[in-house]
Parts: C-alpha cells; structure tokens; sequence
C-alpha cells in the first residue's frame, strides 16, 4: 500500500495544472527594468474562483501569488495584482532575476508558459573631448551591455562638412549589482570643433541618441 499513494498525489498535481485554450497569457518579450512590466491573464468558459501566477523555477513552476496574495519569490521582485475585465500582475522595477517563464491560472486551468527577458535602457549618454583629444563616451546603469554604433558631423564654419563613422574601443565597464556603468572611447583623435552627433545603443532593443551642440 505504501507505494500507491504517491500514485495518487501525482494524478491529482497533474490534473491542477492543466494547460488549457480557456486561459492565456499576453505579456512583453522584452521588460525595461525602469518601469512596469505588465503581465495580463485573459480567461473564457470558466468562472473566476481561484487566480494563480506561477513563475518556473528549473523545471518546476513555484506559485508566486494567489488571489491577489504575494506568496512568493522573495528578494528584490516586486509584484502586484490589478483586476480590470482580466487581471494583470505589475512586476515593478524588474531586475535580470525577473526574467524567466510566467503563467497565469484560473482554478484548475493554466495558461501556456511565456517567457520575458529584462533589459535596463540607457536613460541618457554623456560625450566628451578627452584631454587626449580622444571621444569618450559614457553610459551609466545599462543591461545588459550596450552595443554601440556612433555617427560623427563635424561643423566648419557652421557648415557641416561630413559625416563619418567613429570606431570606439571596447568599453570598459563596472557595477555594484546586475547594472553596469560603461565607458568608451574612440580609436583616433579629434580636434577640438563644433560636432553634432548620433548614438545608437542597442541593449535588447535599440536607444536612440542624439545632440547638436559643441564636444
């Protein structure tokens, strides 16, 4: 007899996790980790009783709130619920440890896992003309690190006279968590002029930056 009970308890964990078309799962291929990553659960055919997020954990899936309940994970994700027509979890301010695959459930249905990644935008650039005569280039609190591509007008008697792209050395990063400060600087030097340019920074998406004043 001792061997058929957790035959039992197996039948009953696989029928409570039914993937079924009566729930689904919308939510962003890509977080930005600066505002609110919303996750929406819609639902048919089925009454409302129980509401369940689940987020999978290697190959388990650990329920991380229940009816509107913060259960779990601990640490720095903070999560919330909002019911409108569906019901949504908010997870704010996402760091790279919220990325990973999500469902939703509604009593004993569950949707198809989705899976998010989590990427933090530069917010702005700052470019300068190094003592060196060298472009320097700065990014701060970027994930993952930014591939760069930099467009260069120089002006001559407020006249552009050409634009040219900067090859930029591989940048030089450090960080006290997951987000990391970067700097990069340019392979040759430049005089010192009026120049306009343009910074394409792509982390998961691209960042498009650009300014028309004096380096």
């Amino acid at each position: 007899m001792s061997g058929y009970y957790p035959a039992i308890a197996l039948t009953i964990i696989i029928l409570s996790t039914t993937v079924d078309s009566r729930v689904w799962l919308e939510a962003p291929a890509i977080a930005n980790c600066r505002g609110d990553t919303v996750l929406t659960c819609h639902y048919c055919d089925t009454p409302l009783t129980t509401r369940t997020w689940s987020r999978k954990i290697g190959d388990v899936w650990e329920i991380i709130m229940e009816n509107g309940t913060q259960i779990g994970p601990s640490g720095r994700l903070s999560i919330r619920e909002e019911i409108n027509g569906w019901f949504s979890l908010i997870i704010s301010g996402a760091d790279n440890m919220a990325a990973g695959i999500y469902r939703c459930g509604v009593d004993k249905y569950q949707s198809a896992g989705v899976e998010f990644l989590v990427e933090c935008k530069p917010e702005n650039v700052k470019v300068r003309l190094t003592v060196g005569m060298l472009i320097e280039i700065r990014m701060n609190t970027v994930y993952p690190v930014p591939d760069i591509h930099f467009m260069l007008t120089v002006f001559i008697w407020t006249q552009p006279s050409g634009t040219t792209q900067v090859f930029i050395s591989y940048p030089s990063c450090s960080g006290h968590s997951w987000l990391q400060d970067c700097v990069w600087v340019s392979t040759s030097t430049f005089s010192a002029s009026q120049y306009t340019y343009e910074i394409v920074a792509k982390t998961m998406t691209e960042t498009y930056f650009f300014r028309s004043t004096l380096i």
